[in-house]
């Protein structure tokens, strides 16, 4: 099983490294543990989907 972070498409600190998924994956890095990264979109959706 692989650990899957889910983040924003852009960060909402302007990529000052504030985001919560900063520390997970320097955390997933240094332990050297697989991981995918799933973006999301801030953007409203479009009706029915």
């Amino acid at each position: 099983m692989t650990i899957t972070i889910t983040a924003f498409e852009r960060s909402p600190d302007g990529g000052k490294g504030l985001a919560r998924d900063t520390r997970v994956r320097w955390a997933l890095e240094e332990a050297q543990l697989p991981y995918e990264v799933r973006l999301v979109s801030t953007a409203p959706s479009a009706p029915g989907t």
